[in-house]
């Protein structure tokens, strides 16, 4: 392995004081498993802007884990560090957000999209489960797959998320349309079995941003499209803040909504579920 991929993460933990105690025992188990972690306990010095220093600490980390309670939701200070977050992600800033329940809290509207550790139930168990994601993280190189690899680590990741998959024999080359479909079964607050169907694009990048010609590209075959229901890109690449408010928009024009996984979020999952990253990255594990 080379010295890049051993490079220990960077995490920067956001907290309300009033969780210190379990950010404390984080940050400590981070430390012990050779993490870099910042958080609010670092002194400033004579002048120093407290506001200019944490946004710098944030766009310097691989990780922002921000811990989720009563207090934290209510926080000025921790929705100031989560928008900073968020924002340098838009900005084509290589940041994961992983957000953790400390508490029975609704989780922000900001991240309903993520998958996130609840320590509510086991502290110890959803800690170590921290600890063993952030250690499989610089294992994740896309650079090791190719187009056929990639493909298959979406559809495997897909099935672990709940999909029935089907692969799609459409002319042309493999980059032409959907790649294959995905069925999501569910079931109403009545009890009644549900289904959602999504055409899947699996793109994988040399270079780390997604062009919005992919995009008006993909916008045009999904309205072309008899097939109903949602279309869903999963790429290695980083959305641009150009690029989400071309699918935003878009999104409202065509009435067929496109979900697009990028790099950062792509990585995130992939954390969720280690099997897939000792099978598709093995020249990595450890």
């Amino acid at each position: 392995m080379t010295e890049e991929k051993k490079r220990k993460p960077q995490v920067f933990l956001s907290f309300a004081q009033e969780d210190k105690r379990i950010a404390q025992r984080i940050a400590e188990a981070l430390r012990s498993s050779g993490a870099r972690v910042l958080d609010d306990a670092w002194e400033l010095a004579s002048g120093d802007s407290l506001q200019s220093r944490v946004a710098k600490s944030i766009a310097a980390s691989d990780y922002l884990v921000v811990l989720l309670s009563t207090h934290s939701v209510q926080s000025r200070w921790v929705q100031y560090e989560l928008q900073g977050a968020l924002l340098s992600e838009m900005n084509d800033r290589a940041i994961t957000v992983i957000p953790v329940l400390v508490d029975h809290v609704t989780v922000p509207s900001s991240l309903r999209d993520r998958l996130y550790l609840d320590l509510t139930k086991d502290e110890e168990s959803g800690i170590t489960q921290l600890l063993r994601q952030l250690s499989a993280a610089p294992d994740i190189d896309f650079s090791l797959l190719n187009y056929s690899s990639f493909e298959s680590l979406v559809d495997a990741l897909l099935i672990e998320l709940g999909f029935e998959t089907t692969r799609l024999n459409l002319p042309g080359s493999k980059d032409f349309g959907f790649d294959f479909s995905a069925t999501f079964r569910d079931t109403d607050p009545f009890g009644n079995e549900q289904m959602t169907d999504w055409l899947v694009e699996c793109k994988l990048y040399k270079q780390e941003r997604v062009s919005v010609t992919l995009l008006q590209k993909l916008f045009a075959i999904l309205s072309a499209t008899s097939r109903q229901g949602h279309a869903l890109v999963v790429t290695n690449g980083r959305l641009t803040s150009v690029a989400r408010n071309f699918i935003a928009d878009s999104n409202k024009k065509t009435g067929r909504p496109l979900r697009v996984i990028d790099g950062n979020e792509l990585t995130a999952l992939l954390l969720k579920h280690p099997r897939l990253i000792e099978e598709f990255f093995p020249q990595g594990a450890r």
